[in-house]
C-alpha cells in the first residue's frame, strides 16, 4: 500500500473519530438538559423477558432503589382489535352521515333554483331539517357486511347499532386492564426518581439466566414503542435476529456473485 493510500485511510478514520466524538458530546448534552431531565420518559426504563414471579409491584419496588412508579403491561391484543374495530366503525358512520347531508343539501339547492312555485310566505317559514324531507330511503348510504357476497345493509343504522353494542364491551375491557385483572406480559416500565437511578438500573445484571430480566431501553417516548413486540420472548427475538442475519448474508453473497459476471 502506497503512502498516499495510508494517508487517505488515516484521514478517513480521523474524520470518523471526530464525528463520533462530536455526536457523543451532543447526545450527552441533550440527555443532561433540563428539558429532557424533566420528562418522565427520561427516567423510565423498559425491562423485558421478566419471569412471572417477579411481575408484582412489591417485588419490583424491592429490587431497585429510587423507584417512583411501576407500570405492568397486560396482554391487550383483543382490546386493541376491538378499539380498532370501533374506530373504523365510527369513521364509516361519520362518512355515511356526511354523504347523506351533502345529498340533502344538493337537493335543497336544486329546489331553491327551480323555485317550485313557492310563495313569499312559504319562503319565510323555517325549512325542515330532516333528511327524509329531501331524499328517499334508497338515497341513504349502504354497504355489504362481507365483500361481494355479504348482506347489504344501511350504513348509518348498521354502524350506529354496532357502536352501541361494542362500546360498552370496550369500556368494560379497558376498566379490567386498568384494574390489573388481565394476563400480564413479561415486560414492565419502571419510572425512577432520578436519571442516575434509571441509568444504574439499566446497567446492572439482575438475573443470572442469560437474556432474562433485560433492560432494553430507557428514555423512550410512548409513540416510539412497538407495543405488539413487547410480547416476544428471548427465543423469538433470537430467531428473528438469526433469520435477518441469514437474509443479509445471502443478499451479500448474491450481490458478490453478480458482480463477478
Amino acid at each position: 500500500m502506497s503512502e498516499a493510500n495510508i494517508g487517505a485511510t488515516g484521514f478517513v478514520l480521523y474524520l470518523i473519530w471526530r464525528e463520533l466524538s462530536y455526536l457523543i458530546k451532543i447526545r450527552q448534552a441533550y440527555l443532561l438538559s433540563a428539558w429532557n431531565a424533566s420528562r418522565i420518559s427520561a427516567r423510565t426504563v423498559l425491562f423485558t423477558n421478566i419471569p412471572q414471579e417477579y411481575l408484582t409491584h412489591q417485588c419490583l419496588h424491592s429490587m431497585f432503589s429510587g423507584v417512583s412508579q411501576v407500570w405492568l403491561v397486560s396482554d391487550f391484543t383483543d382490546l386493541e382489535d376491538d378499539v380498532e374495530d370501533v374506530e373504523k366503525t365510527a369513521v364509516k358512520l361519520e362518512g355515511a352521515e356526511i354523504k347523506l347531508i351533502r345529498k340533502a343539501v344538493k337537493q335543497v339547492k336544486k329546489g331553491d333554483k327551480r323555485g317550485n312555485g313557492v310563495t313569499d310566505n312559504q319562503m319565510e317559514q323555517p325549512k325542515p331539517t330532516s333528511w327524509d324531507q329531501f331524499l328517499s330511503s334508497k338515497d341513504r348510504p349502504t354497504h355489504r357486511i362481507k365483500p361481494l357476497i355479504g348482506r347489504k345493509v344501511d350504513t348509518i343504522d348498521y354502524a350506529a347499532d354496532h357502536l352501541r353494542e361494542r362500546l360498552p364491551e370496550v369500556q368494560a375491557s379497558q376498566r379490567s386492564h386498568i384494574a390489573g385483572k388481565e394476563k400480564l406480559l413479561n415486560a414492565v416500565f419502571i419510572e425512577f426518581e432520578t436519571m442516575a437511578s434509571a441509568q444504574a438500573a439499566s446497567a446492572i445484571t439482575i438475573h443470572d439466566k442469560p437474556a432474562t430480566f433485560v433492560a432494553r431501553q430507557w428514555g423512550i417516548l410512548p409513540g416510539e414503542i412497538i407495543w405488539k413486540n413487547l410480547k416476544m420472548n428471548a427465543w423469538n427475538r433470537s430467531l428473528r435476529r438469526g433469520l435477518a442475519t441469514a437474509f443479509i448474508f445471502a443478499m451479500i453473497l448474491f450481490g458478490a456473485s453478480q458482480s463477478r459476471l
